[in-house]
């Protein structure tokens, strides 16, 4: 379903505890719904809904189904009829005592009604001139299930029964249900449709539309059934409506691949002026979408298919765990965009995603666990965006191939059935062999959001050691326990080599050996895992200018010998304010980037990082540039890594209340600070690199060290892993050379070079 905000409910849990143990006692098996709509009598519906229930109780006080604001006529109980109450939209009779526990009844009920909308205008029975239609969800009533709005029934999310719909309209007009159409029978003045839904469904997943349609009928062709895909639409929007639903074989495809096979009876989507709306065989899809096609169409439209697997194939047990239906269905709509665009499409569409999830929401809707959501926020931007970025985070703590299986099994011992977020934890760690207790802590039943950083990493010939670090947003010294998360290493051809990252939060180091010699090392090249940066990627061969949007930075390339990758990545977290350098009052809280890459050294390229003067709460800068007045204090600092001290650089700063501010690139972090100029270093950041060569590395025994040069006197002291001292000299004259033979187990070390004007230090391998 499409997501809308919604007013405030004001709800009395009380009388719905209440509700929920006096509906209990039935099992709803049938419903035939058997109406005459806006033929007998203008804008109404006339006729029954016959329902054919399980008794699960000896002797119940009373039976209770839902009926929202009609006119009922007579009620009947196996054909005879009974006394009943109808108040507060609930319909209630008591058996009789001939009646008893497992016994299956049939209750027939003849009611009337018209136009039924929720207060909020958006679920319910529509009519108008040109299309009658429902709509089974509403916002602002609750329970949010609406199949009371049209037909009798237990309305809940985890009752499901079988339909029939038995619909007599006008003649002019075609009435679609959900189900498999039976027949169609003409009348003197009328027409009856026949639709059977033979699936088991919640009400609110049912759905009825009648209106002059045209329709656009296809195939698709997949390897477990050829699926019908029927379109009911306007023939005005005939060409948009083609081309909207041109390539959608392709995102169905990629869905059943993932999730298994599609359950249902056919792809069936009629557009409506309200919507979108995930009924069974008959998605109602909002008329400004289906006659317009854009990507947002293109979401939306492949978003309702992807409830054929979360909503109404497995269904949330509860409102307040409405993640599994809308967050995972949104998170498919990355796999269905990728499988018609393109993966850059699909990324782009979820960094909006993500960006919004960081910056916007805490401030729109507050913070909550996406389980046991009050029923405020059950069709939320956080239900369904963040609870889509939980998913695809999943997917990358689990991997492709163990995610993928699991959910397929979980999809099977679940069809038609519901779940919650503790059975769907349990389920997947089952089945995967992987303890998803702490991530479900974490992301689901909390509102931890979690920072990823390389702390440190070291490349040799096939190898690469790797410090990862982790925090929370609010608390700097709160890392993340069994953490897993993906890290990919490049050459400077581009090869690259996929690996997962255990850590239990501690930093510790991690050894890779590689099939080539790394240049590079980036966490979550993907961006398939939620944590708090905003990242994307570009290979740039030509001199331009570059954009990129969510990271808050651009990049001006005046030349390039090369092809080189570029990668800023935005850190939504500041720095720690106990290490402020003499001179800064402040570091940014929200903020720092990260320039990561490979050939950067083959181009010039101008980095600008986007600020912005503000004193609101929400915007880019506020706690650092809260009034024009701080401007004149803005500086640009950088490091190497987060193992290495802030420096101040030399930088161009505009005179606007925003812009970037630009200084020549490096790999490296960079932050923004307030402070006096006259009391910070400013430190040449281009001056000459000094850095240590060892080769060969691995080495035997034997090492070769280029250095920069150490005047006489100098120390050469070698460590291994532990930290202990295995070796120690003194360079014996100036040079910027030295050779030594160590005798020394096999293993990782590091050497350090030291004198009173340099401190160097690497790491090799002796094998």
């Amino acid at each position: 379903m499409k997501k809308l905000h919604f007013l405030s409910i004001i709800l009395c849990f009380a009388c719905f505890n209440l509700a929920k143990a006096q509906s209990s006692n039935t099992d709803v098996l049938h419903y035939e719904i058997n109406l005459n709509v806006n033929n007998l009598q203008q804008n109404t519906h006339i006729g029954f809904s016959e329902i054919t229930f399980l008794l699960l109780e000896e002797n119940p006080e009373f039976i209770e189904f839902d009926l929202r604001n009609q006119t009922i006529d007579s009620v009947f109980l196996e054909e005879n009829p009974i006394n009943y109450t109808y108040q507060n939209n609930k319909l209630r009779f008591t058996p009789s005592n001939e009646v008893t526990i497992n016994d299956t009844l049939r209750l027939k009920v003849f009611y009337r009604g018209g136009n039924n909308v929720e207060p909020y205008n958006w679920g319910g029975i529509h009519y108008s001139n040109s299309i009658i239609y429902t709509l089974g969800v509403a916002f602002s009533d609750y329970p949010h299930c609406y199949g009371r709005s049209w037909f009798v029934c237990k309305d809940n999310f985890t009752d499901k029964a079988t339909f029939d719909f038995i619909i007599t309209t006008n003649k002019n007009v075609k009435a679609v249900c959900s189900g498999n159409l039976i027949n169609e029978t003409e009348n003197e003045n009328s027409k009856t449709y026949h639709w059977r839904l033979e699936q088991n469904a919640p009400t609110y997943t049912v759905g009825m539309t009648i209106a002059d349609f045209s329709k656009l009928e296809k195939e698709i062709i997949s390897e477990n059934d050829n699926i019908p895909l029927n379109v009911f639409y306007f023939a005005n929007d005939s060409s948009a409506i083609e081309e909207n639903f041109r390539h959608i074989d392709s995102a169905f495809l990629c869905l059943e691949k993932h999730f298994g096979k599609f359950q249902f009876n056919r792809l069936g989507y009629c557009t409506t002026p309200q919507g979108s709306m995930e009924h069974i065989d008959n998605i109602s899809l909002a008329h400004s979408l289906g006659a317009n096609y854009s990507l947002q169409s293109q979401s939306v439209i492949v978003h309702e298919m992807g409830h054929s697997w979360f909503g109404n194939l497995i269904t949330c047990a509860t409102s307040g765990d409405m993640w599994i239906n809308e967050g995972w269905t949104t998170f498919t709509e990355r796999l269905s965009l990728a499988a018609i665009f393109g993966e850059d499409v699909a990324k782009q569409h979820f960094r909006s995603k993500i960006e919004s999830v960081i910056k916007d929401l805490p401030f729109d809707e507050g913070r909550f666990a996406l389980s046991g959501v009050n029923s405020d926020n059950t069709y939320s931007s956080t239900v369904y965006d963040k609870g889509a970025l939980i998913a695809m985070s999943l997917k990358t703590y689990m991997g492709d191939s163990l995610f993928y299986s699991s959910v397929q099994r979980l999809l099977q011992d679940f069809a038609f059935s519901n779940i919650d977020s503790y059975t769907l934890r349990d389920s997947l760690s089952s089945y995967s062999g992987i303890d998803l207790r702490d991530f479900f802590n974490y992301y689901v039943f909390d509102t931890l959001t979690h920072h990823f950083a390389i702390k440190s990493c070291s490349f040799a010939e096939n190898s690469a050691r790797i410090k990862i670090t982790s925090r929370t947003e609010t608390d700097y010294n709160s890392p993340c326990t069994n953490i897993r998360i993906p890290i990919t290493f490049m050459d400077s051809a581009f090869n690259r080599y996929d690996a997962m990252i255990i850590d239990n939060g501690q930093g510790f180091e991690h050894n890779f050996s590689l099939p080539f010699t790394p240049q590079a090392a980036f966490l979550d090249f993907d961006e398939e895992f939620f944590d708090l940066t905003t990242d994307s990627y570009k290979i740039i061969s030509e001199p331009s200018n570059y954009e990129f949007k969510n990271s808050y930075f651009k990049a001006n390339v005046t030349s390039c010998q090369d092809s080189v990758l570029l990668r800023p990545t935005l850190h939504w977290v500041g720095a720690n304010q106990e290490q402020l350098p003499e001179g800064v009052s402040r570091f940014s809280q929200k903020h720092y980037w990260t320039i990561e890459g490979v050939n950067l050294d083959k181009a010039e390229i101008e980095a600008k990082f986007y600020f912005k003067i503000s004193f609101s709460e929400r915007d880019f800068d506020n706690s650092l540039l809260p009034d024009y007045a701080s401007k004149d204090s803005l500086m640009l600092f950088y490091r190497e890594n987060s193992e290495s001290p802030w420096y101040r650089i030399e930088a161009n700063y505009p005179s606007s209340s925003s812009g970037y501010v630009s200084t020549k690139l490096r790999k490296g972090d960079y932050i923004m600070a307030i402070g006096d100029k006259n009391l910070v270093g400013l430190k040449d950041e281009f001056q000459k690199e000094e850095k240590i060569k060892i080769y060969p590395n691995p080495s035997t025994g034997e090492i070769n060290i280029s250095h920069p040069e150490f005047k006489k006197g100098a120390n050469l002291n070698i460590y291994n892993e532990a930290g202990h001292l295995v070796f120690s000299e003194k360079i014996k004259k100036n040079t910027n050379n030295s050779s030594i033979f160590l005798n020394i187990p096999k293993g990782f070390y590091s050497i350090e070079l030291q004198s009173k004007e340099h401190s160097l230090k690497d790491k090799f391998i002796i094998e």
